[in-house]
């Protein structure tokens, strides 16, 4: 936790070294957006448990994350894409064609001349 609530910090984060940070880890540093409720207890009895928690709660307020919506591109955008790369292939095809009819009818002189 001490990892990822560091912005300086540029190593990554031992998620194995705690049996918590292992199963949050996807909740601390994944594409989530995540909420941590700290319950705390009145009674001197839990006073070092309460604490231990509200330390643990301060250091994951620190860690900051942010969530990017996963999209993937829409059908449409797709066929619009592709139908877009058939005409400009389909004009570089004819433009080749042109090329490939106006050697076939040069004369051998021209073939030469054009090289």
């Amino acid at each position: 936790i001490a990892a990822l609530s560091d912005p300086k910090s540029k190593t990554m984060a031992p998620f194995r070294d705690s049996k918590l940070t292992y199963i949050l880890k996807d909740a601390l540093v994944g594409n989530s957006v995540t909420s941590m409720l700290a319950t705390a207890h009145c009674s001197a009895l839990y006073y070092e448990e309460t604490l231990s928690t509200l330390r643990y709660a301060a250091s994951i307020k620190k860690i900051k994350t942010s969530a990017v919506v996963n999209a993937e591109a829409a059908a449409a955008d797709i066929i619009s894409e592709l139908r877009a790369e058939v005409v400009k292939l389909s004009s570089q095809l004819l433009a080749a064609q042109a090329q490939a009819v106006e050697t076939q009818t040069m004369t051998p002189a021209a073939r030469r001349a054009s090289m």
